[in-house]
């Protein structure tokens, strides 16, 4: 439908119709009802839209006082004021109240719900809410309803804002489903990290050995170009601009010395010495080693890399430092390693890869489940 003026590009083939342009202030009026603390409060989330302020993790805000607090019924759309420019709306399914930083728009007509829901959150119109928000910066913009009520929108007919809030609503659901089943397998992934190594329980032989970190692997730590042995020792180090990556390792170096003389071949372990210390990745490929990281390489690197990402909290206590933490290299050296016999680091290393396999599939699912969602948010909408 590209060739039409008001119509949106991707449409269902029973709607021909040209979508009626309106403005918010057509649909929505303002509620300004106050409520009281016997009142349930809610909250409007980013990615979640209306929720209980119970069901939400975190600090709780809200004034002891509530009797300025708005009354938001079910089916108002609500709105944090200061943050409409990002999105921050959502369709409320309770009774209850918000802080009056909060926005609460009631239908004047028959409409459907989720097709608003999904309306609100299209970057065309997020875009325009940023336009008409008042403030000098960022941390002051407000949207308030007057100036919220004159933005045009286009709209089609009640059938047509059905169909679209059903395909979206379903969508919705299969990402919902998605993230459970990711979460389902890290959750599962842990369970069996904290067996093998803090239990024990799934290593069937009984000799294991613990050594250094630095006794079993070859470790490189990066220099910084203001250590004294950087160029007296030929290091000639490179900075590596930022940390490792729990699970995209190192990508390539932007800034470089002249000569570097060491490097980190594709395969070897990276591993954070700063903020977020304990991150662990994989270099893919080959880069130079620089500040902030350690290269470690041995014949088992797929079982470190499995044994350093179960030891996140132990890397936590070796912090040194105060607004830059770090690990020493003599404590990344003396870290503890816990050895089974070959056959069963082979088994631990061939069931821990093969869930971090599973669980990077149905990541990449997930991901593409949400391309095709904002995908759809930009074709279906005007």
């Amino acid at each position: 439908n590209s060739h039409k003026v008001n119509t949106p590009i991707l449409r269902f083939h029973e709607f021909t119709e040209d979508w009626k342009q309106i403005t918010i202030g057509d649909i929505y009026d303002e509620r300004s009802e106050r409520g009281s603390e016997e009142m349930e409060l809610l909250s409007v989330t980013m990615n979640e839209g209306i929720k209980r302020r119970s069901e939400i993790e975190g600090k709780d805000n809200s004034s002891d006082d509530k009797s300025n607090y708005k009354i938001v019924h079910i089916g108002d759309m609500v709105y944090n004021s200061m943050r409409m420019w990002q999105g921050a709306s959502g369709i409320s399914q309770y009774h209850g109240i918000v802080s009056p930083a909060y926005t609460v728009l009631k239908p004047k007509m028959s409409i459907t719900n989720e097709f608003f829901a999904a309306l609100f959150k299209t970057r065309k119109l997020v875009q325009t809410f940023q336009k008409n928000s008042q403030g000098l910066t960022s941390d002051t913009w407000n949207l308030k309803y007057p100036q919220i009520a004159p933005i045009k929108i286009s709209v089609p007919n009640l059938p047509e804002q059905n169909k679209i809030a059903k395909l979206l609503t379903l969508l919705d659901l299969r990402i919902k489903q998605q993230e459970r089943l990711v979460s389902f397998f890290k959750s599962y992934k842990r369970g069996l990290s904290i067996a093998i190594f803090d239990k024990k329980s799934l290593i069937t032989n009984s000799t294991i050995r613990t050594v250094t970190l630095g006794s079993f692997c070859n470790i490189i730590m990066g220099q910084s170009p203001d250590s004294a042995s950087y160029n007296t020792e030929g290091v000639g180090l490179p900075l590596v601009q930022g940390n490792a990556d729990m699970k995209n390792g190192i990508t390539t170096p932007t800034k470089y010395t002249s000569n570097p003389t060491k490097t980190c071949d594709a395969g070897e372990i990276i591993l954070s010495v700063r903020a977020p210390v304990g991150s662990v990745g994989v270099s893919n490929q080959k880069i130079c080693l620089g500040r902030g990281v350690c290269s470690i390489s041995s014949p088992n690197n797929d079982y470190i890399l499995q044994y350093l990402k179960h030891c996140e909290k132990q890397w936590r206590t070796l912090e040194q430092g105060g607004t830059f933490t770090a690990i020493s290299g003599d404590d990344i050296k003396n870290f503890p390693l816990m050895l089974p016999n070959d056959t069963e680091i082979e088994n631990i290393v061939r069931l821990l890869k093969g869930l971090d396999n599973l669980i990077s599939r149905q990541e990449l699912q997930l991901e593409k489940l949400i391309y095709c969602k904002q995908g759809l948010l930009q074709s279906l909408f005007i």
